[in-house]
């Protein structure tokens, strides 16, 4: 861990020379990698427009970070658009999301990347954005669709692996989304299909085998959910298409083999359907298509067998059904298209297609006088093929092609000479391609997606006023720049590392101008040394090698190219034993455990394990027990088997399960036991345990029996146990504690009670407490901890109300006794937070109101944590934030295995003591606490050894002494009440004695402390 650049005299402090900080309370932006503007993508490409009740628009585009957002805009202005949630980019979600007005927002289907495409509700904030339900669990798509609103409730069609693709009900709560009916039992599809409100009831078509496709009707429930009535009797049904409300009942057309296609009628009894009329006698029908609603009476299409196919209305009577507008008189088809009613019911705009026209709109009051070609926008036969949008301000808009202006956006207001072009939204013969014009508010203004040649396709705005669109860039809005994909952030005896994959390799001392290149690098995995770093890096030259730094230009050098030329050994994770480095390479076809002293000709391999060489991190992990470091890996890719070396050569210690047992995912070491998980086919994934010998090495138990296992994650050590999430049928997936025996193997609290899971994950200690995150029926996902019993187990924080999720996590900890964290609530959205495990407190938020900066904490330096975040101008970049008082630990303990003496200490604050603790003393033995700067790189202490000394040598002074009645001991470091200490940094350590250790010690673990509030 390293110390700021900036030094000041603290001569109030033991007389030391210390490093200090500049104190701040907002964040501060570490550098803009990447400021360049992005001129590869200018376009959100702006799709799925939908109005809500409220007259708000949402819609999908593209933000410049390459996800697909929900937007919602109030006016049509930046200023009133607000960014919901994003979806990955590789998803077509801006392309391909159905979105529906529903309440107060809009239903709509998404894929985050997660969860497969699945239903998800809206009211427009961004804490009211949130899936409803994973209802084709993991990463598997339900795809649901037809979302179908009546009273405070929508049904909508979606598919599971149980039941095939049927009929769901939801009222939009989060985790509200169950199937109301499997009409069609079993895994077949019922073909649901024309889902139609009338009132607070739902008809639709569908296969009820053995009834064929008929007309059903649902109360929302499924005892509600019936069949209406038999039109044709056995499999093949009537058909029912083209569904329509006419007041409280509903319209739909029916083949029967006797009368063709026709308007029928339906109450939702078999009693009160009935046959409209037979509009054409005989076999073929009339076959009435494109039904709308307009009040008390329906529009459609039909051909009676005399006029052709032509505009009819209907009242749902016989005598009230009649031709409504014959544009090509004589019995000649006109073919009308995209029937749409006036507000009022009485007038109706089509496109028709005649002989002499070609397809052009026409507008309609019900007489021949009345019906009316609005506009030729291409004279002669051609036709514009206008397509109709919607309906404000008392005009209809639709778009049209004309060879001079191409296709773009027009308006009427039902006469001929009310109809034109409203503007070339880009100029010339090229096409603006403008489709789906929304109605915004209720003062006459449109929202509509367009392309204007300049800026690619974007929202635009008719403000009702008559003035020109005006375009709604978001994407200029939200981002301006590109966000850097982040190889690296790491924390190391030079600083905390910043690699972007672009920008080359960065140490920051966690302010900006602390904040230096060392090389051009895309930086992998890291490890921090005695002098310095070991880390992978991909150079164009040697492909992806291992290198080492000592956090200066000069000293940063490749190890050794393994693979020689731009060919990769892709290492591993780094690993140090005693004084060696060990890690994993691909060189000859598999993966082989490397170490190196950190100079090229002392970079050799030990031990062609021969694993998976498509796994760049197998060995999963490496684990010190005893004088050994433990490895799993699958030579041949089958079976796995536990490893040990003592940095010379290795032995094979135990194989582990059988020829398909697959990678082990999770390695943790509690006490003097490896933890860790091993699958295969029979048992399944199950918790395995090791003592470093063949007979100690076994399966703790089967905790789901039967080939699915349960799929043990996150092993954390607790003293000497060990935590984890485990699925088990009966309790689901909950936290589980184990201490390598079948005994005392139990779980810890079943937060879901029954089998549903409430999936613990970001396992982490905080003190004497565990912190992880949960999922219960009340709350959704929150900040949970424990002691490790049940009694013990309590909920920290609740960010959301009700069971929408808060998310927190992972959690990184400042050594002062808080865990810092990203969580969500509904006034900041996702923003950093810090917890003690008992109180929870924000520290910024980075991206104002309900927008989230999206944080990821990522190491501590000195009074500081540096972490990732956008705050939505610069993209995805880091930034610090001083966060007061930190306790962090820099080099290891050093002592024999078993004989782990350790430090602590409590937050260094103005004007307090904090207590230093240790233990790991002798009986009538000695202690000795240094204090003094950090070491910029830990030296060996004393010389001859292979320890570190976390206090720099040259500016040390004893801080306390004494003996020892036990193995532990106390020590008071006395901070005067001074503003001007804040943010600066010192070291301890201690040794204990006497014993074999170098220089007749042990030696604790370094201690960086910085002073703060």
């Amino acid at each position: 861990m390293s110390h700021p650049t900036v030094r000041a005299q603290a001569s109030l402090l033991l007389g030391l020379t210390l490093s200090t900080a500049v104190y701040a309370q907002d964040p501060v932006l570490l550098r803009d990698f990447d400021s360049d503007p992005d001129d590869s993508v200018t376009s959100s490409v702006a799709r799925q427009l939908t109005r809500d009740a409220g007259g708000r628009v949402f819609f999908f585009g593209w933000g410049a970070d390459s996800r697909g957002w929900l937007y919602v805009t109030t006016d049509g202005t930046l200023a009133t658009t607000t960014r919901l949630v994003g979806f990955p980019f590789s998803y077509t979600v801006p392309v391909t999301g159905e979105v529906t007005a529903f309440g107060d927002g809009v239903l709509f289907a998404a894929n985050d990347g997660t969860h497969g495409m699945e239903p998800w509700y809206s009211d427009g904030t961004i804490s009211g954005t949130y899936m409803l339900a994973d209802l084709e669990p993991g990463s598997g798509s339900s795809d649901p669709s037809d979302f179908t609103p009546a009273g405070d409730a929508a049904l909508f069609v979606a598919r599971t692996t149980t039941n095939g693709r049927e009929l769901f009900r939801t009222q939009g709560r989060f985790g509200d989304a169950t199937l109301c009916r499997d009409v069609y039992p079993g895994r077949g599809d019922s073909g649901i299909g024309g889902l139609t409100a009338v009132g607070n009831r739902w008809f639709f078509h569908a296969n009820g085998f053995p009834l064929g496709d008929e007309v059903w009707v649902s109360d929302g429930t499924p005892l509600g959910t019936i069949a209406v009535v038999d039109l044709v009797a056995g499999p093949n049904g009537s058909s029912p298409r083209d569904l329509a409300r006419l007041g409280d009942r509903l319209v739909f057309t029916a083949a029967q083999p006797t009368l063709g296609r026709e308007l029928w009628i339906t109450d939702g009894t078999a009693a009160g359907t009935s046959l409209v009329t037979d509009l054409r006698p005989g076999l073929l029908g009339a076959d009435p298509t494109g039904t709308v609603s307009a009040g008390d009476r329906v529009y459609f299409t039909a051909d009676d067998g005399i006029a052709g196919r032509e505009v009819w209305v209907s009242d749902g009577t016989a005598a009230g059904t009649q031709l409504f507008a014959d544009v090509a008189p004589g019995g000649l088809p006109s073919q009308p298209e995209s029937l749409r009613p006036t507000p009022d019911g009485r007038g109706l705009f089509f496109t028709a297609l005649t002989n002499r026209y070609g397809r052009e709109p026409w507008f309609s009051d019900g007489t021949a006088a009345g019906t009316v070609l609005l506009a030729d926008v291409i004279p002669g036969t051609t036709g514009s093929a206008p397509a109709l949008f919607a309906q404000t301000g008392g005009r209809l808009w639709f778009t049209a092609s004309d060879p001079a202006l191409g296709r773009e956006l027009w308006s009427s207001d039902g006469t001929p000479g009310g109809t034109t072009v409203y503007a070339d939204l880009r100029p010339g013969t090229a096409s603006a391609e403008v489709d789906e014009a929304t109605p915004l508010g209720d003062a006459g203004a449109l929202l509509f997606a367009g392309d204007d040649g300049s800026n690619g396709r974007e929202a635009w705005l008719i403000d009702g006023a008559g003035g020109a669109p005006a375009r709604l860039d978001v994407r200029t809005r939200y981002r301006k720049t590109r966000s850097p994909f982040w190889n690296a952030i790491a924390s190391t005896w030079s600083g905390t590392l910043l690699s972007d994959g672009r920008s080359g390799m960065w140490l920051s001392d966690g302010t900006p101008e602390g904040t230096r290149r060392i090389a051009d690098l895309a930086v992998g995995a890291v490890l921090p040394a005695r002098d310095g770093m070991f880390f992978t890096a991909f150079s164009s030259a040697t492909g992806s090698e291992p290198w080492f730094s000592d956090g200066t230009t000069a000293g940063t050098r490749l190890l050794a190219d393994l693979r020689s030329g731009a060919q990769s050994s892709t290492p591993g994770r780094f690993f140090e034993l005693g004084d060696r480095v060990l890690f994993s390479a691909n060189t000859s076809g598999f993966r082989s455990l490397y170490r190196s002293d950190g100079t090229t000709a002392g970079t050799v391999r030990l031990d062609e394990f021969r694993g998976p060489s498509t796994y760049s991190d197998s060995p999963a992990d490496i684990l010190r027990l005893g004088a050994e470091a433990y490895y799993i890996t699958a030579p041949d890719n089958s079976p796995n088997y536990l490893y040990a070396t003592d940095g010379t050569s290795t032995r094979e210690v135990a194989a582990l399960g059988d020829s398909r047992s697959g990678l082990v995912n999770w390695f943790a070491k509690a006490g003097n036991r490896l933890f860790f998980d091993v699958g295969g086919p029979t048992l399944g994934r199950e918790p395995w345990t090791s003592d470093g010998t063949r007979a100690g090495t076994r399966r703790i138990r089967d905790l789901q029996p039967g080939s699915t296992g349960s799929d043990p994650q996150e092993f954390t050590a607790l003293g000497d146990r060990i935590y984890f999430s485990a699925y088990r049928a009966d309790i689901g997936r909950e936290l589980w504690t184990s201490d390598g025996t079948d005994a005392g193997t139990r779980p810890v609290v079943d937060l879901w009670p029954g089998s549903r899971n409430s999936s613990p994950k970001h396992l982490t200690v905080l003190g004497d407490l565990l912190l992880f995150s949960a999922v219960t029926a009340e709350d959704g996902r929150e900040l949970w901890a424990t002691d490790g019993t049940e009694a013990g187990t309590f909920q920290v924080a609740s960010f959301f109300p009700g069971t929408r999720w808060g998310d927190p996590g992972p959690f990184l900890l400042d050594g002062a006794g808080h865990a810092l964290f990203a969580a969500t609530e509904p006034a900041t959205g996702r923003e950093l937070w810090r917890t003690d495990g008992r109180m929870v407190e924000r520290l910024t938020d980075l991206a104002p109101g309900q927008e989230s900066s999206n944080p990821e904490p990522r190491s501590i330096e000195g009074n500081r944590v540096i972490f990732l975040a956008d705050d939505g101008t610069t993209g995805r970049e880091p930034w610090s934030l001083e966060i007061g008082a930190t306790v962090v630990a820099t080099v290891p303990a050093c002592a024999a295995e078993g004989r782990q003496p350790t430090l602590r200490s409590a937050p260094p604050r103005p004007g307090r003591i904090a207590l230093l603790e240790g233990d790991g003393a002798t009986a009538g033995g000695w202690y000795v606490v240094a204090l003094g700067l950090p070491a910029s790189n830990p030296v060996l202490w004393p010389s001859t050894s292979t320890c570190r000394a976390a206090v720099d040598p040259s500016a040390a002074t004893l801080l306390a002494g004494g003996t020892t009645t036990g193995s532990q001991w106390a020590a008071a470091l006395v901070v005067p009440d001074l503003a001007a200490l804040r943010g600066i940094t010192v070291a301890v350590q201690a040794a204990v004695g006497p014993s074999d250790g170098p220089g007749g010690a042990d030696w604790t673990q370094g201690l960086a402390l910085t002073i703060g509030d």
